[in-house]
């Protein structure tokens, strides 16, 4: 399976909270890698804006960095302005874990 290690910040909002979320295909199952091979896919089809959103009061702010195939890519986006591409991988990273 093609390694794939996506990090997650997740900060500001109303109460100014940091979330850090980190998911890896080589501490995953095996379902759970390619589940996270297939949203990565999606935001990697995606035409999106390069540069920094532009900042809204009280918004959450997403910081990603994806490693793929020794490539890294790094998005931000601010809660009103994410692709819909993105929020399926947001969901998964932001999923509370069972179990750990």
């Amino acid at each position: 399976m093609e390694h794939i290690r996506v990090e997650l910040e997740r900060s500001g909002g109303f109460a100014g909270l940091t979330l850090r979320t980190v998911l890896d295909t080589a501490e995953l199952s095996a379902e759970e890698g390619r589940e996270l091979a297939r949203l990565v896919d999606a935001l990697e089809g995606a035409r999106l804006k390069q540069g920094p959103p532009p900042r809204v009061p009280d918004s959450t702010r997403y910081d990603l960095t994806v490693a793929r195939s020794g490539r890294v890519r790094r998005l931000s986006f601010e809660d009103s302005t994410a692709p819909p591409e993105a929020r399926p991988l947001l969901d998964r990273l932001t999923r509370p874990r069972v179990g750990g």
